[in-house]
């Protein structure tokens, strides 16, 4: 991977734009606290993006390598 160009930003801002992306808020805040426990690490945004996850009932895809070995030996939903 390399830099982005300045020159780069406005095409690549509406090719963002484009994406069907859908935000869903978390219904249960608690459960970000127990997934944090449940997976043993300090990380807020870790635990919503499980939390989320579990509550959509949805995969969630990830390139941290050790967030992904250790939510999988738990079960949890990650690829």
């Amino acid at each position: 991977m390399g830099e982005i160009e300045q020159s780069d930003v406005p095409a690549l801002g509406a090719e963002l734009e484009a994406m069907p992306i859908a935000y869903h808020p978390l219904g249960e805040g608690a459960a970000v606290i127990g997934v944090a426990i449940e997976l043993q690490r300090r990380s807020a945004f870790d635990a919503a993006d499980v939390a989320l996850a579990r509550e959509l009932d949805a995969e969630l895809w990830t390139l941290d390598g050790p967030l992904a070995r250790n939510a999988g030996s738990r079960g949890l939903p990650f690829t």
